[in-house]
């Protein structure tokens, strides 16, 4: 069995995809965070504010210069003082919409970018696990193959020891039964029979071997009564 680590996901990696996602949903709608919702606006607050502020300066100003030029009591400053403040009130009004439309404009292209840049993260991500898991199967499957070549070696390798065994049980057997001459013979015949699995079931009885042409002539098994029992079935 092969312990292979598990694929790591960062504990923040799902939360901020979620939340980039949703944020980028909601630019592109045009629901704007309030905090960042002057950057598209078309007037509001801050322009009026803007606009009283201008206003008060050129009064000031005109007020100022009247007096410098002692023309106080001609009646002229509120005209001059009104035409001028209408005059840059345009110009910031004009200019407030022009900024509120690039504003917009590039709001909805960072609302595209991040909802893209969600989806290229998402499919990294997809990509790195895919890689994992690719990787993981190849290397569970290398393991599984080894089990299978350990395995068969170990098989080869005991069944080489069983025909070893019945090699040596063969001319140990024949050797004590018939001597070295016949027993050699007989040895012989045993060692092939070893290279099978013995079963006790049905066995053949050595007065049947004895009918083997090549041991006919030196085995008599009429004086060798448990010879005549059921022994051995080589297979």
């Amino acid at each position: 069995m092969v312990m292979i680590a598990p694929f790591y996901t960062d504990e923040n990696f799902n939360n901020v995809q979620n939340t980039l996602m949703q944020l980028g949903q909601n630019i592109i709608s045009g629901d704007i965070p309030e905090y960042y919702r002057p950057i598209g606006e078309i007037g509001g607050e801050t322009l009026d504010n803007l606009i009283n502020q201008v206003g008060a300066d050129i009064s000031k100003s005109v007020s100022e210069d009247v007096a410098r030029r002692g023309m106080s009591r001609s009646g002229i400053a509120p005209a001059v003082t009104a035409r001028q403040i209408a005059d840059a009130t345009t110009k910031i009004r004009y200019s407030d919409l022009q900024r509120a439309l690039q504003g917009r404009g590039n709001l909805f292209q960072l609302g595209i970018g991040t909802v893209d840049n969600v989806g290229n993260r998402g499919l990294n991500y997809a990509g790195q696990k895919n890689t994992y898991n690719v990787n993981k199967a190849n290397l569970e499957e290398m393991a599984r193959q080894f089990d299978l070549a350990r395995h068969d070696r170990r098989r080869s390798a005991n069944k080489a020891k069983d025909r070893e065994l019945w090699s040596a049980l063969g001319s140990l057997g024949s050797s004590l039964l018939f001597g070295s001459n016949v027993g050699d013979m007989f040895s012989g015949a045993l060692n092939k029979l070893g290279n099978s699995t013995p079963s006790f079931n049905n066995s053949p009885s050595f007065n049947q071997l004895s009918q083997i042409d090549a041991f006919s002539p030196y085995i008599d098994t009429s004086s060798y009564d448990f010879l005549n029992e059921p022994m051995f079935n080589f297979n």
